[in-house]
């Protein structure tokens, strides 16, 4: 009879084992009904700028947290991103999360793209997205190849597109606007391109003469800055 006792007892120790086994790879299964997601063990936690101006400097910073009863605190986390650059200057890296289970990196990036992010922890990966804007100028300097020229002459107009101070460089190709207008009461015809586009930070026209006009001739050059109105700079030139 004890030993029947016994034998009962043992069967009903197995399945609860097998159970509560069963029941444990459940809970530890990704998306499973039971189980959890990839978010409860890791997730991003703030990000103070979703866009960011691509001026090569303008960053933005993201904290992840790691779940402290995941038992990973002090844990690594790779990053990788498909376009811009990590602290280190590359598209990968690691970092470490403090005793509180949260890490924090930096990106920049000198092209307006979305930037996808992954954070891994183990086996768990998250993805979040960072927008990169055109870092437009705050000004323009304008300068020339010649201020005097002769009718069979061309002239270069260079527009150097500036950024304000620790504000980076602009994010070419940004689009230059050219018109040119004679200063005295003669034909507007001239050759040159509406528009150039920049590169490295400058846009050049060339303005060519066919007909040999002779004359002062105005200048006006205008592009697009960060606050979305119009920068506008001029100068003048003579064909004699």
């Amino acid at each position: 009879m004890i030993n029947q006792f016994y034998k009962v007892l043992k069967a009903i120790l197995v399945i609860a084992v097998f159970i509560s086994c069963d029941r444990q790879d459940d809970e530890f299964a990704i998306n499973n009904s039971n189980g959890f997601l990839p978010e409860s063990i890791i997730h991003f936690k703030k990000i103070d700028l979703a866009n960011v101006e691509a001026d090569g400097v303008s960053y933005s910073t993201v904290s992840i947290q790691i779940n402290p009863e995941a038992n990973i605190a002090n844990e690594k986390v790779g990053l990788s991103t498909t376009t811009g650059k990590f602290v280190n200057g590359r598209k990968t890296d690691t970092i470490t999360v403090n005793a509180y289970g949260v890490g924090y990196f930096t990106i920049t990036n000198e092209k307006p793209e979305r930037a996808r992010i992954t954070a891994t922890v183990k086996s768990f990966s998250i993805d979040t997205i960072v927008n990169f804007q055109p870092a437009l100028p705050h000004d323009i300097l304008i300068s020339a190849d010649h201020f005097v020229i002769e009718p069979a002459q061309t002239i270069t107009i260079s527009a150097s597109l500036i950024r304000d101070s620790f504000k980076g460089k602009v994010s070419d190709p940004i689009k230059v606007f050219y018109d040119v207008t004679p200063l005295t009461s003669q034909p507007n015809i001239l050759i040159y391109p509406n528009f150039v586009m920049s590169s490295q930070g400058v846009s050049n026209a060339i303005i060519s003469n066919p007909f040999n006009l002779t004359g002062d001739f105005k200048v006006n050059i205008k592009t697009l800055s960060p606050a979305k109105d119009t920068l506008r700079k001029s100068m003048t030139f003579r064909i004699q």
